[in-house]
Formats: C-alpha cells, sequence, structure tokens
C-alpha cells in the first residue's frame, strides 16, 4: 500500500477533501455527485494498492477519524460512507496517539447523527470493545 511519508494514503486524501456543498442548488446534482463519490471510493477500496482502511497517519489517524472530523459533508452521506468503510474492514476502536476513537472525533455537533453514532457504537461492541 502506498503511503506518504508521513503516513497518509489516497484514501486518506480523499476522505479528507470529500465535500457535498459544490454550491449545488439542484439536489439531483448534489445526490449525482455524492454517488461518483461513493463510486471513487468503492474504486479506492478494491484496489491492493490503497485498499488498508486501518492504516494510520504518524499522528495515529485512520480513515474513519477524517471521516468523523469531516464537518463539509451532511450527516446522512457521512453514514453512508461510514458504512461502506466498516463494511470494508475499518475498525473503529483503532486510537489515534492522543488517545481519541473515531468516535471521540466529530467536531460539529450538527454532524453527530444517532445513526452514524449507533454505527459505530456496534461496530466497537462487535469488535469486542
Amino acid at each position: 500500500m502506498a503511503q506518504t511519508n508521513t503516513g497518509w494514503t489516497v484514501l486518506h486524501h480523499f476522505v479528507e477533501n470529500l465535500n457535498d456543498d459544490k454550491g449545488y442548488t439542484n439536489e439531483k446534482h448534489r445526490q449525482r455527485f455524492q454517488q461518483a463519490n461513493m463510486t471513487i471510493i468503492r474504486l479506492l477500496l478494491e484496489d491492493d494498492e490503497g485498499s488498508d482502511v486501518n492504516s494510520q497517519t504518524q499522528d495515529g489517524k485512520t480513515v474513519l477519524h477524517f471521516i468523523a472530523m469531516n464537518s463539509k459533508m451532511n450527516r446522512i452521506d457521512i453514514g453512508r460512507i461510514l458504512t461502506v468503510f466498516l463494511e470494508h474492514g475499518a475498525d473503529p476502536t483503532i486510537q489515534e496517539k492522543s488517545g481519541m476513537f473515531p468516535l471521540d472525533s466529530f467536531k460539529d455537533p450538527k454532524l453527530f447523527d444517532p445513526t452514524t453514532v449507533f454505527l459505530l457504537i456496534r461496530s466497537m461492541v462487535a469488535a469486542g470493545f
């Protein structure tokens, strides 16, 4: 798997830059943009070179941390993206160097969606946490 010298993978970069607010006033266009993002994520997850969903940056962040910290996506899209990563083996029990779990990483209270929180907690319980 290809990583930068700071531990970032293509998945880290892509998820950090996801933004569903590209100025689309038409909901149909926004949905198409989100579908394109999901297609790219699935392709990256299937790629042997960039598919380690549990790879950590130098400060210990996984892709799940980046998803939780991304305040540029709406909460429904975060839930969908999170589900795809969890289905591909992303481990929500990995802590970054400061001791934070992805669940702890939600910056924006508007993004604190009960369904997303449930997905993370359920995955942590299933992992024996």
